[in-house]
Parts: structure tokens; sequence; C-alpha cells
């Protein structure tokens, strides 16, 4: 799977680890090369691309249904419908957003960013609450 994985990835390298959809049909991954991949888990064939418009470093986190959740490093948030490879929408944090995100059993999805805070949004983007940690000198 390794090897059919480095042949689909063109122009940049993966740092984000794979992730397995609940029913172990689809393995997820971001790129380098600004894509997040939909492979067959069991045959490593390709079943979509979604081409985005910045590298995506995080493991990409698993939502309800068909959604996937991606982190940018220009400070945005994204939910993506893997049924149609669509942006369902997008959340702007106040900096560099570099880490998966944790969904709850709810579809609460929480996620820290460089702005120092930790931010909870409901499965439709909306802002539930974020919290403020404070720099330690």
């Amino acid at each position: 799977m390794f090897f059919v994985i480095l042949s689909l990835v063109k122009g940049g390298g993966i740092t984000s680890s794979p992730v397995l959809s609940a029913d172990g049909a689809r393995l997820y991954f971001g790129s380098l090369d600004h894509s997040l991949y939909a492979l067959n888990a069991v045959t490593g064939a390709l079943i979509m691309k979604v081409d985005c418009s910045f590298p995506i470093f995080a493991t990409p986190s698993l939502g309800l249904g068909s959604m996937v959740y991606i982190s940018s490093s220009v400070g945005s948030f994204h939910a993506l419908d893997m049924s149609s490879g669509v942006e369902d929408w997008f959340f702007l944090a106040g900096n560099t957003v570099q880490s998966g995100a944790t969904v709850g059993s709810d579809g609460t999805i929480y996620f820290g960013s460089a702005d120092l805070n930790v931010y909870a949004l409901d499965p439709l983007g909306n802002l539930l609450w974020k919290f403020q940690v404070t720099r330690s000198k």
C-alpha cells in the first residue's frame, strides 16, 4: 500500500497519518501537494482526490456521515463531504491550524490554533465556544 500512495502523490510529501473510515472501506490522508486523498483501504485504488488551496500537514478527522475535517496553515478549518468531494463549510481561526481535530459523539468538533485558542464547533461549522490559554513567560 505504501508504494501505491507514493505513486499517487505528485509534488509533495505526506506529513499526515492516514485515517481509516469507520466501516474500514476508505483511507484518508492529506499531502503537501494541496490534496486530500481517499483510497480503497483493501486495494489501495484511488477513490477520490480533492484539490485544496493549501498543503495539509495534519491528520484528517472523521465526522458524522461522510464528513472529513482538515486544517490549514493559513488559519482555516474545513469540512469536506467525501461522498461528493465538495467543501461544506470552513471556519477562520485567528492563526495557523496545523493540528487535527477531535470529534465528539454528538458531532462537536474540537481543535487548537496557534492563536492560543481551543475551538468547539457544531457540525455545521458554527462556533460553540473558544478557550484561550495564556502564553507562559
